[in-house]
């Protein structure tokens, strides 16, 4: 799996896009969040809500599938992994103050949901130990959903000081999470093990 969060890197998101519709002569809708399957299949979500696979053939970019989120729900990050040997889709939702993860096939049949009360700004994924961490849309909490059936969202830790959370990432290297906050410009560091958190950027 190949992260990428479009929320950090907004211009190098709408050069791609640009190239792709130029490519394509076909609007990828505004996208909001990207990522990409080892295969190097490309998935985009747009803002209205419809998720598009996008595939190189013969170099050359080529939207080769499409799917609609449930009408009313707004999209905010998407991630792409293998689950239990399928390649799946992970799409955080909103509707008012309420959001959803959902994991979808990568055509589109919903697999499983989980609600979050506080909404959902952003997620990211940890392959080796088949969980997900969630950052809350309307409070500092980050969550983890681990891929057991019966799972439920559990608290991870609080980005203190955090005023609004925007997009999540896994290190795996330092088994620590990073996170942004949208109105403060700031980068949050989170200690798993330990359910701390620090101030990364600004210092």
């Amino acid at each position: 799996m190949q992260k990428k969060l479009a929320q950090f890197f907004l211009s190098a998101l709408f050069i791609a896009s640009a190239q792709l519709i130029t490519a394509q002569n076909q609007a990828l809708g505004r996208p909001v969040a990207i990522d990409k399957l080892p295969s190097g299949s490309l998935y985009v979500l747009g803002a209205q809500g419809v998720v598009r696979a996008v595939d190189f053939q013969n170099g050359k970019p080529a939207i080769t599938g499409t799917f609609r989120l449930p009408s009313g729900w707004a999209g905010s990050d998407i991630v792409s992994a293998q689950v239990s040997g399928q390649n799946i889709l992970f799409i955080a939702v909103n509707y008012g103050l309420t959001g959803q993860v959902n994991m979808y096939s990568t055509t589109g049949n919903l697999i499983r949901s989980w609600t979050l009360r506080s909404g959902v700004a952003g997620i990211d994924y940890d392959a080796p130990d088949s969980t997900l961490f969630v950052a809350s849309g309307r409070t500092p909490e980050i969550f983890r959903i681990t891929m057991t059936n019966g799972s439920q969202p559990e608290f991870v830790a609080q980005a203190s000081g955090s005023q609004r959370l925007g997009p999540i990432l896994y290190d795996s290297n330092e088994k620590a999470l990073l996170v942004g906050d949208l109105v403060m410009g700031a980068i949050y560091k989170v200690d798993i093990a330990n359910h701390k958190s620090s101030l990364l950027l600004p210092d």
